[in-house]
Order: C-alpha cells, then sequence, then structure tokens
C-alpha cells in the first residue's frame, strides 16, 4: 500500500508518479480509500502526465461524486464536473478504472462505468496517483494499493 498523510498549509494538488514509461492506450486501475479528512477532498489519479502543466485527474470524493479534469499548458478546465454515483462507497475502499484508446476514454467506479469522454488535447503521458485539498488545514490520509497499467 501507498498512505498519504497530509496536512494542507495552502489549497494544495500534489500527484506521484512510479518510475514507468508514458503510454497513450493503456488500463489504469488502483483501489484506494480515505482514511480521515474533509469528505470534499479530491482523490484519485492522474493520467497522461507530460510535465507539471499537461495532464488529466480522475478523482472521487467521499460525497459520492466523482469528477475529471484537464491541466492544458497550465490551464485548469472541468471535463467532467462533480457527478454523483452510487458506485462510490463512501468510508470503504473503492477501485476506480480507465481504459485509453487514442481520444476515448471509459471510466469506471467498482466495476460500474460511469462514463465515456473524448479529448485529443494530451495524446501520451505518465499514469499515477493523486490527491487535491481545498482548505488551509486541512489534514488527510488516503490510501492506494493494486495501482496497475497495462497497454494493449
Amino acid at each position: 500500500k501507498y498512505r498519504w498523510d497530509v496536512i494542507a498549509i495552502q489549497d494544495v494538488h500534489y500527484y506521484i508518479l512510479p518510475n514507468m514509461k508514458s503510454v497513450s492506450d493503456f488500463y489504469l486501475s488502483t483501489e484506494l480509500e480515505m482514511i480521515s479528512g474533509p469528505e470534499n477532498c479530491t482523490y484519485g489519479v492522474v493520467f497522461r502526465v507530460r510535465d507539471d502543466d499537461n495532464f488529466y485527474i480522475f478523482g472521487i470524493s467521499e460525497t459520492q461524486n466523482f469528477s475529471i479534469y484537464r491541466v492544458y499548458k497550465g490551464e485548469w478546465e472541468t471535463l467532467v464536473d462533480w457527478r454523483k454515483s452510487a458506485a462510490i462507497r463512501q468510508e470503504y475502499v473503492n477501485r476506480i478504472t480507465i481504459v485509453a484508446q487514442g481520444s476515448h476514454f471509459v471510466f469506471w467506479i467498482n466495476d460500474e462505468r460511469v462514463i465515456g469522454i473524448d479529448d485529443d488535447k494530451i495524446t501520451k503521458g505518465r499514469n499515477g496517483l493523486t490527491m487535491i485539498l481545498y482548505e488551509v488545514g486541512d489534514e488527510a490520509i488516503f490510501e492506494f494499493d493494486n495501482f496497475e497499467v497495462r497497454e494493449p
């Protein structure tokens, strides 16, 4: 397991990338859990990370919502605004999965397909884990397990 214990001295977005090569088409899956923290924080995966100014985020929250963002040329853009999903289990381990084929992405939470989208801005990059805390003083603990990336 990978465990993050975080205290925000300002609003913070952080990600970590395993030492893996950049990929275009992939299957990505991980199990994740928020052990403690504010229910409005975001935790999940980053994918197709080219650099600090170009990547995507697929995140969930303890409010049973998920969202998808793109950071392109340093500008944050919401691709899917917070959307409720009964597939997200509160205060429990969840598994999130992405399948990327070219510009098409399909997203699952606990083996339930939640959405498919198309976006062609970032075509290749590395994949990893992420979390976002929004308020100064927020404290959270996250655990990630069974991180898997496969190429077709």
